[in-house]
């Protein structure tokens, strides 16, 4: 699932979300600035498309699992594991599967996914 970020680079602006102090550690400078909060700051539309094909290329895949985890069902099950064996008791998880895929393939994709990872979760 991860080279869904590889082979669609796109799906890495979703780390423009994220505060400039977060894109510092990974030695980027946000392109909203470094004083940049994150979304509040942001205004998508004023943004240069070319400009953002080009960041999307250098964000690491690291930023961009600190606002979205990525991954088949086994790989979430096992990045909530730690949080069930600290004794949390529920979880809420936003899928955006149809960010990145077809519609078609988003329904195939989470047709097998998710009662998969319905599975494992029940199970920690």
């Amino acid at each position: 699932m991860l080279g869904v970020l590889e082979d669609v680079p796109i799906v890495k602006l979703i780390a423009y979300y994220l505060p400039a102090w977060l894109w510092a550690k990974y030695g980027l400078e946000h392109p909203g600035g470094p004083t940049c909060r994150g979304q509040v700051d942001l205004i998508p539309h004023e943004l240069d498309p070319d400009a953002l094909r080009e960041t999307a290329k250098r964000i690491p895949v690291e930023l961009v699992e600190e606002l979205a985890w990525f991954g088949n069902a086994e790989e979430i099950a096992n990045r909530l594991k730690p949080y069930a064996e600290a004794g949390a008791e529920h979880v809420v998880l936003g899928d955006v599967t149809g960010t990145t895929y077809a519609p078609e393939e988003t329904m195939r994709v989470l047709g097998t996914q998710l009662p998969r990872l319905c599975e494992l979760v029940h199970a920690l």
